[in-house]
């Protein structure tokens, strides 16, 4: 549909169609063109919607976990439809779950989650729990503190829920032995190596098959299909060098930033508590007491002797009445607005009364540890406000380029229009192993398009990453020709000894096997191919711990006796061929577990039991439940499984 407004937008009566929708839209909105198809959920889960903006924030998450475990992937090369459908799954699974720990009685607070936010190092600067940090690390993901906390919380949940299951898991001691068992097999181990280079090496070269090879096979010797090409190419970093900051900007958000610093502190408390009734007094003696020691403190009486003295607070008597940092939700309201008043400016308050008894409290303000300091932030908060403008200045000239780009046949006017270099690059390959941003394979889809190649149009604007951006066009097309044979043979040579050794692989590992397994003895058959053969007597899955594809394929074997064989081939790590032969397999019952294994055993194989029980019953959950995703092709269709 794009395509074919591309190719007839230019004409009058397209245009008028384009105004009337551009009208209806602006009047009406789109759901006046597409109806009102409620697509704001990506699925329901027993009637527990997730919703679209859900899924968006939970694939942005797999991609950075992706490019945070390769840091070799490419970010513009991981396709949001192909993925969507992957993480939508995991967010139902993850709801199931989820259901079922909220049906078993779990529950997390929002005090736990402030927490342990409060806890975590990404957001804390000097040990003490930074707001700046906090909000700078959400803006960078497009999170609010609430969005954040939301899925920290589903995330703690289920996290405590299926670590109480882990906790439950055991193992019986038959258990034990049947592991011992497994751990101390012991099995007689040869093999064969059937090596591919070995046989490449020894491939003598027949000029006539190669000549032949080389006419039969004309495709793998022909010029690589490239094209040359003009481009735009836009990085938000180059935006930098036109924007100017402001003094007056950097310090409003200077002030600001203090502002929520200060909000942010909470001073240290303590207090003298006399119980009402005490020793028989009147409320109006126990208050003119505490204001005699009010006076005392203030004169220059140390608080904490006081507290010591006369504090009928147990707990906080003996270390002179402290009761730590204030917070505000684990004290009486009276106690906590009398706190408050002095938060900033320290002191003693009046006598206030809760149902504990009346209290003299002791604010000493935090203090400015922490405060942002004027000379140390200046710069960063320019380079904050200065990446946030050339961002904005970023996009605005995306935004006009992909119009340019859409509205002319090259990129010629748009350069000028926008003031943008144009570049160009020759001799582009269609096969991916161009440089920099032709190395991308979104890039590399658009410039072999129909639509660039062959008809010539600009291609829309390619996002490389959420800062970088390019347009291409195709200047010339140069199409894949044949190599001559004599500039073709050397690769020739090597492509049809690679493939005869491959030939010779296959029929070499055919008749070894045949050999073993018509109860010729390996050792014989290693003679006649002139193979290498190695020996392990008495193997154990230790002693082949270092080949893990040959100590698979040996232990997966039956058991055979010291006069028989079992026999296999696997491919190793090389891409040679092992061709191996078992026998004598023992299990040794005698040998016991030290307190060393035992002890790893306690702690890992419960696990692992656990990890699998719960598989299984997620399984179940899954099933039970009444999941419905919705896509849209056209119109809004519900796709309902009760799995």
């Amino acid at each position: 549909m794009l395509q074919a407004i591309r190719n007839s937008s230019r004409g009058l009566v397209a245009k008028i169609i384009i105004g009337f929708i551009c009208l209806v839209f602006a009047l009406f909105g789109v759901e006046a063109l597409l109806g009102d198809r409620g697509l704001n959920d990506a699925a329901k889960v027993n009637g527990e919607k997730i919703s679209n903006q859900r899924l968006a924030e939970a694939l942005f998450f797999y991609k950075r976990r992706l490019l945070a475990n390769d840091e070799s992937i490419d970010w513009s090369a991981l396709n949001d439809d192909q993925l969507r459908p992957q993480v939508l799954e995991q967010l139902i699974d993850q709801t199931v779950v989820y259901q079922r720990a909220h049906e078993n009685g779990f529950f997390m607070s929002s005090e736990q989650i402030d927490r342990t936010i409060a806890s975590m190092p990404q957001f804390q600067e000097d040990g003490k729990f930074s707001n700046d940090l906090f909000n700078s690390a959400l803006r960078r993901i497009g999170l609010s503190g609430k969005q954040y906390a939301e899925l920290l919380k589903e995330e703690m949940l289920i996290g405590q829920f299926v670590q109480t299951l882990i906790a439950t898991a055991f193992i019986t001691e038959p258990e034990y032995l049947i592991i011992n068992r497994f751990l101390n097999e012991k099995r007689d181990v040869r093999y064969l190596t059937v090596s591919h280079d070995r046989l490449v090496e020894q491939m003598l070269i027949n000029e006539q098959a190669v000549a032949t090879f080389y006419q039969e096979n004309p495709t793998l010797f022909q010029t690589k299909e490239a094209v040359d090409v003009q481009y735009i190419e836009l990085q938000r970093d180059s935006f930098l060098e036109q924007v100017a900051i402001p003094e007056d900007q950097i310090r409003a958000l200077y002030d600001q930033r203090v502002d929520q610093w200060r909000s942010m502190q909470q001073p240290s408390i303590a207090h003298i508590l006399i119980k009402a009734g005490s020793e028989g007094k009147s409320d109006e003696a126990i208050r003119a007491q505490l204001l005699q020691l009010k006076n005392k403190a203030q004169s220059g009486e140390s608080f904490a002797d006081l507290a010591t003295m006369y504090s009928q607070d147990l707990g906080s008597k003996r270390v002179g009445g402290a009761l730590g940092t204030f917070d505000a939700d684990v004290f009486p309201e009276a106690f906590a607005q009398g706190v408050e008043s002095l938060a900033l400016s320290g002191g003693i308050t009046d006598v206030i009364e809760t149902d504990a008894g009346f209290h003299l409290i002791q604010v000493t303000p935090a203090g400015d540890k922490g405060k942002p300091v004027w000379e140390e932030t200046r710069q960063d908060i320019r380079n904050e406000l200065a990446l946030n403008k050339a961002d904005t200045l970023f996009w605005e000239t995306v935004n006009q380029l992909k119009d340019a780009a859409f509205n002319f046949e090259d990129l010629k006017n748009p350069s000028g229009q926008l003031s943008l270099p144009l570049q160009t690059t020759n001799n582009v390959p269609r096969d991916g192993l161009g440089a920099g941003v032709f190395s991308h394979k979104p890039v590399l889809d658009q410039l072999f398009s129909q639509a660039v190649l062959q008809q010539g149009h600009n291609s829309d604007v390619v996002e490389l990453s959420e800062s970088h951006v390019v347009v291409v066009h195709v200047s010339e097309h140069h199409k894949a020709t044949l190599i001559p044979y004599l500039n073709a043979k050397p690769n020739a040579v090597r492509l049809w000894k690679t493939q005869q050794a491959r030939l010779k692989h296959r029929q070499l590992s055919q008749q070894v096997m045949e050999s073993l397994k018509q109860g010729q003895d390996i050792k014989a058959v290693a003679q006649e191919h002139d193979l290498p053969l190695i020996e392990y007597l008495a193997a154990t899955r230790q002693t082949l711990y270092e080949n893990p594809p040959l100590m698979n394929a040996v232990f997966a074997l039956p058991h055979a006796d010291i006069n028989h064989q079992a026999i296999t081939a696997v491919t190793d790590s090389n891409d040679d061929l092992l061709v191996v032969s078992v026998n004598n397999v023992v299990s040794d019952t005698t040998s016991t577990l030290s307190t060393q294994q035992k002890q790893l055993l306690k702690t890992y194989m419960p696990r692992l039991k656990a990890r699998q029980h719960i598989q299984k019953a997620q399984k179940i959950w899954r099933r039970e439940a009444d999941v419905v995703r919705y896509v849209f092709a056209g119109d809004r269709e519900a796709l309902s499984e009760n799995e």
